[in-house]
């Protein structure tokens, strides 16, 4: 499938492209959802939508120049991506210690990120990298926590933003990658949707979340397990 090409260029540059196309849409549309209802999860889904949107675009741009300055910004651009993505589950612990991690993952993913830069690895060898710590820790550990938080939650409106929201991140971060390691045209294909369809999960399940919030009477019992 990557070696069929489009206007003379190859889709393994134009699915890349139109992809980051996709999310820097829905993170456009939801900056005015996050100005209205801001919170840490409202946060981590901005956090996703802008890293995704500018991480695809640099690799579409780095397949199709071949210059690896776009390669080095997409990396930069999963790794903020994900420490911030991050910030989230950490709101398991008090604000006194959630900061702290937070700034000790953010110098440690930078500094892995230097490192990548200055190091002689290959590009499919940094391609890998990444997907791996996507997989790992927007994937299964921030995803999955969107999700728990939402299967605990008693508001309704956060049940339906949460479960959603997670889904949509998983299903980047963690269906579409594993689908697309097993390289073959089925696998490629399914991956291409299942990152497609992220910015919807997230954008469909907070407008849901919201509408339920403003038909039902509010009730100060009804609170969240974390802070959202």
């Amino acid at each position: 499938m990557m070696s069929l090409t489009m206007f003379g260029i190859p889709m393994g540059v134009i699915i890349p492209m139109f992809i980051g196309i996709v999310y820097s849409i829905g993170a456009i549309v939801f900056v005015r959802v996050y100005l209205r209802d801001r919170g840490e999860l409202m946060a981590a889904f901005l956090a996703f939508l802008i890293s995704m949107a500018t991480a695809n675009i640099f690799m579409g741009l780095g397949m199709y120049t071949g210059l690896a300055l776009f390669m080095f910004l997409t990396m930069f651009a999963i790794f903020i991506g994900s420490a911030f993505l991050l910030k989230f589950p950490l709101t398991i612990f008090g604000e006194s210690l959630r900061s702290p991690l937070f700034y000790i993952f953010l110098v440690m993913v930078l500094m892995v990120n230097m490192w990548m830069i200055i190091s002689p690895i290959p590009g499919e060898q940094m391609s890998e990298i990444a997907m791996i710590f996507m997989i790992i820790v927007n994937g299964i550990i921030t995803g999955f926590f969107m999700i728990w938080t939402g299967i605990r939650a008693t508001n309704k409106a956060i049940k339906i933003k949460a479960i959603g929201g997670g889904l949509g991140v998983s299903s980047c971060c963690l269906v579409s990658h594993v689908l697309f390691s097993t390289q073959v045209d089925i696998g490629l294909i399914s991956s291409v949707f299942f990152q497609f369809i992220a910015p919807f999960l997230i954008l469909g399940s907070v407008y849901a979340g919201r509408r339920v919030q403003n038909q039902s009477t509010t009730n100060p019992s009804q609170t969240s397990p974390v802070g959202i």
